[in-house]
């Protein structure tokens, strides 16, 4: 094989690929502005197909990679947005959302983005970042251009039902200098509004689950973050699924904390007087019913036992368990309804751990020695109480202890 060193093109002129010059090249976002608006001169107002079919063909001569944040800082505040959140006023893109004529225009015009998204599926990311950015600054825009706001949140909120953008975009106006004169919480609030009249109920709430959306709670200003303020602000303005998205959600984050101290203070070996104590003060804390309360203080305490042990084990253990702590349960099973949902909670425990499917009667007969529930409330437990999860196997198992107590009733009553 030949080692000759391979020959030099001197003097040659090597030629750079497109990709690797457009790269290279100058940025300048004025000169971007300035080709859009050529473009779109001579289309007339209102023929959204042409602003359309102007811009997809646009993307084909300029390096809509490169200027895609320039793009969207044109298409939603129709200028140029430079450092500190000051905007270009000098040469201003006549389609933009800032200059809809009415909520109505701002639909259109948010379509058309619909419409180029779909050609150029790289602009969703980064109108997503781009928004991001801008909404930093709509303090600065909210006393002059108060109008022009509230057309970029009608505009956030249909290109949310668009699935254009995440309702986690929002979260941005958590921010302190936003959120303490109420301007986040209008923002977000026409957001809402806008989103819930673009679809129906049903997927509105469907998608406020979904979502990545901060604690409703952090737009508020420092001194109204309640939750009776929350159901006061939203349910006047008609976004009663905005105050059930943020009690359930307020709810499930209770629940975590709870059941990780609960744990805390079992690890710790406190007392069960020790535990009521605890509890007795979170019940203060939370608004949820007394059958609700009883069916966590269960599952708290029952997550604490370790569930990997062999079945006689488990069982054993779980019993042991449940004697200890049965003046915890009897402490806030104090109703015919809250013993009925101890019982149904204990059944879905049963049903759902399979090594203590056969525990479920024990279980029953040991809350019912300890005075933590009555005849009466296992009685209509098997009634006509008990939940679908397994109930014909844990009927099966509690008909004799029931007609046990059913024979001790009638004794008692001759």
């Amino acid at each position: 094989m030949s080692s000759q060193p391979k020959p030099l093109l001197n003097g040659a002129k090597i030629k750079q690929r497109k990709r690797a010059q457009a790269a290279s090249a100058k940025f300048e976002p004025s000169v971007f502005r300035d080709q859009i608006n050529k473009d779109l001169a001579t289309v007339s107002e209102g023929d959204y197909d042409s602003v359309y079919q102007k811009l997809d063909k646009a993307g084909n001569v300029l390096d809509y990679h490169k200027y895609g944040e320039t793009l969207w800082e044109l298409l939603l505040t129709g200028s140029l947005l430079q450092p500190g959140g000051v905007l270009d006023t000098s040469e201003r893109l006549p389609f933009n959302i800032f200059d809809s004529a009415n909520n109505e225009d701002v639909i259109k015009r948010v379509d058309v983005f619909n419409r180029l998204i779909r050609r150029y599926k790289y602009l969703q990311r980064v109108m997503e970042e781009t928004l991001r950015n801008i909404l930093q600054f709509v303090n600065k825009w909210s006393a002059t251009q108060e109008t022009q706001v509230e057309r970029l949140a009608v505009a956030v909120g249909n290109a949310c039902a668009l699935q254009l953008l995440p309702l986690g975009v929002l979260n941005v106006l958590a921010k302190e200098h936003l959120v303490k004169d109420g301007l986040s919480l209008t923002f977000v609030t026409t957001v809402l509004q806008s989103l819930l009249k673009a679809q129906s109920a049903d997927a509105f709430t469907v998608q406020l689950k979904k979502s990545d959306i901060a604690d409703i709670l952090n737009f508020f200003p420092p001194g109204q973050r309640n939750n009776a303020n929350v159901a006061e602000h939203f349910d006047a303005k008609g976004l009663n699924a905005v105050t059930q998205y943020h009690n359930l959600k307020s709810t499930n984050f209770f629940k975590e904390e709870f059941t990780a101290h609960v744990r805390e203070l079992i690890d710790e070996e406190k007392t069960p007087d020790e535990v009521i104590e605890y509890l007795g003060e979170q019940k203060k804390k939370v608004t949820m019913a007394n059958d609700a309360f009883v069916a966590l203080v269960w599952n708290a305490l029952i997550a604490t036992i370790d569930m990997s042990a062999k079945s006689d084990t488990l069982e054993a253990t779980t019993l042991k368990f449940i004697n200890r702590f049965s003046p915890t349960f009897a402490a806030f099973a104090t109703t015919p309804q809250t013993e009925l949902a101890l019982l149904q909670t204990a059944q879905l425990t049963c049903y759902e751990i399979a090594a203590l499917q056969k525990s479920f009667v024990k279980i029953v007969q040991l809350l019912y020695k300890n005075d933590v529930v009555s005849d009466s409330a296992i009685m209509y437990w098997y009634e006509k109480g008990a939940k679908p999860q397994g109930k014909s196997s844990f009927l099966n198992s509690m008909q004799k202890f029931v007609e046990w107590l059913q024979e001790d009733e009638e004794s008692d009553e001759e």
